[in-house]
């Protein structure tokens, strides 16, 4: 996987630290009154990851990579206000968690999923040749 993609996806995972993670956890545990602990995904070793979570993998990141390329832009625009650029990002935070929640995808292992594509080149251009089709 080249850089680039990496890091698009990486932005659109990591928005604001491991955001996407805490907000689905806080938000699956609201009614509960407890809070939870999310693993860290450099803590977490995944080992073979099976055809259907893979399958579920990279149709989350077919659609989270242009929000994290609009996320990008976003931040980068010195023309927006700081609470206004906050606004937009809690927006795709939350178009992020339903990509993950529509395609039956745990936020925690999503970011597993790309900790593994960042480091696991073999993993990594498995997730390229899918993410293009291929």
């Amino acid at each position: 996987m080249n850089k680039g993609a990496i890091s698009v996806i990486v932005l659109a995972s990591m928005m604001a630290g491991s955001s996407i993670a805490m907000a689905a956890s806080m938000d699956s545990n609201a009614n509960q009154g407890r809070p939870t602990s999310v693993p860290s995904s450099a803590n977490t070793h995944l080992g073979h990851v099976d055809h259907k979570e893979f399958t579920r993998f990279v149709d989350s990141l077919k659609t989270i990579q242009p929000i994290g390329m609009q996320v990008k832009k976003i931040e980068e625009n010195t023309k927006m206000s700081k609470i206004e650029k906050e606004m937009y990002l809690k927006s795709a935070q939350s178009k992020m968690i339903h990509v993950l929640h529509t395609n039956h995808l745990q936020p925690v292992v999503y970011e597993q999923l790309i900790h593994k594509a960042e480091t696991d080149k073999s993993f990594a251009k498995r997730t390229e040749k899918a993410l293009h089709g291929g």
